[in-house]
């Protein structure tokens, strides 16, 4: 009997340890699933997060249509065919609607001087999506002069307004495919 009982306690012993051991691979297995399923998360929500502000200056850069450039602009449907004059002058937030510029999409001949001038109210400047220039800070009352000497597009817009849909398009000759920045600064003003 006492060999029974010896038996048995080991049995038990026995059948004690494999739980804790099964209990205690089962905690490391959840925590292993846990930290992979969190892992997998954050770089999931890290590569939606990226994407977002990678997809938002490529939509910014690759809005080389006017149409999709403007598409958020309130006044824009059509392209103001303003060819043959040698000077130019589109309203910055004219008091109809503040925050457009007026016409949106102009086309012009090359070596034609562009001049904008402050209309309405609101603090607004002008500056070229690809750098090639600008007005400066936003101001109340100004005119900004720029002469555009080769054939292509630019695409401007207001700082302070631009998420609103403050953009404009210059169209410079008759090529409409080209989006290359085509300008060049002849001067500034304020008033």
């Amino acid at each position: 009997m006492a060999e029974t009982e010896t038996n048995r306690n080991q049995k038990l012993a026995s059948s004690r340890s494999q739980p804790e051991k099964s209990c205690y691979f089962a905690t490391d297995r959840r925590n292993f699933l846990r930290a992979v399923g969190g892992l997998t998360t954050l770089g999931l929500l890290a590569g939606c997060i990226g994407g977002m502000s990678e997809n938002a200056n490529a939509d910014d850069k690759s809005a080389s249509s006017v149409d999709g450039w403007l598409a958020e602009s309130d006044n824009y449907d059509s392209i103001t065919d303003m060819t043959g004059e040698a000077a130019v002058t589109i309203e910055v937030g004219p008091e109809s609607n503040e925050h457009v510029f007026a016409p949106a999409a102009v086309r012009i001949d090359p070596e034609t001087t562009v001049t904008w001038k402050w209309i309405g109210s609101g603090y607004h400047n002008v500056v070229d999506r690809d750098g090639q220039f600008e007005s400066g800070e936003p101001e109340e009352t100004a005119t900004f002069e720029h002469e555009f000497k080769t054939i292509g597009m630019c695409f401007y817009y207001c700082t302070p307004h631009k998420s609103v849909g403050m953009k404009g398009v210059l169209i410079v000759g008759n090529d409409s495919d080209s989006t290359s920045s085509n300008s060049t600064e002849t001067g500034t003003g304020s008033e």
